[in-house]
C-alpha cells in the first residue's frame, strides 16, 4: 500500500470526528499539540498540498476556505442562507458527501498519475 493510500484511508477514518466540528481550519491547526483536532487538520492539511503538487484536483465541486472537510457546488450554495434547523444538518451532510466524493476522485487521479508516470519511464 503506497503512503498516498495510506492517508487516503487514515482521512476517511478521521472524516468522522473532524467533519462534526464545523470550526475553521485555522482554529483546528491552533488546538494543543498532538490533539485529535490538531492532527486531523494537519493531516487534511498535508493532504490538500500534496493533491496539489501531483496536479490532481477534483474541481467539480469548490473548497470552501477554512473548511477542507466540506465542498460545495452551485446548487447546494444557493441554499447557504436559507437552511436552519434539521435542513442545515442535512445540508452540511451533503457538503460532506460531496468532499468524500472529491477525494476519491483526487486518490483515483492522484494514483492513475502516479500509474503512468511509471509506466513512461520503463
Amino acid at each position: 500500500m503506497t503512503i498516498k493510500i495510506f492517508i487516503f484511508l487514515l482521512l476517511l477514518s478521521l472524516y468522522s470526528g473532524c467533519a462534526m466540528n464545523r470550526q475553521p481550519l485555522q482554529q483546528h491547526l491552533s488546538a494543543h499539540e498532538n490533539s485529535t483536532l490538531r492532527n486531523c487538520a494537519e493531516l487534511f492539511v498535508e493532504t490538500e498540498q500534496a493533491v496539489i503538487a501531483a496536479g490532481v484536483i477534483d474541481s467539480q465541486d469548490v473548497r470552501i476556505d477554512g473548511y477542507p472537510y466540506l465542498r460545495v457546488n452551485r446548487f447546494l450554495s444557493d441554499y447557504r442562507n436559507e437552511v436552519s434547523g434539521p435542513a442545515f444538518e442535512n445540508w452540511i451532510s451533503r457538503l460532506q458527501e460531496l468532499a468524500m466524493s472529491g477525494w476519491q476522485v483526487d486518490k483515483d487521479c492522484r494514483t492513475g498519475s502516479i500509474q503512468f508516470i511509471h509506466q513512461m519511464h520503463r
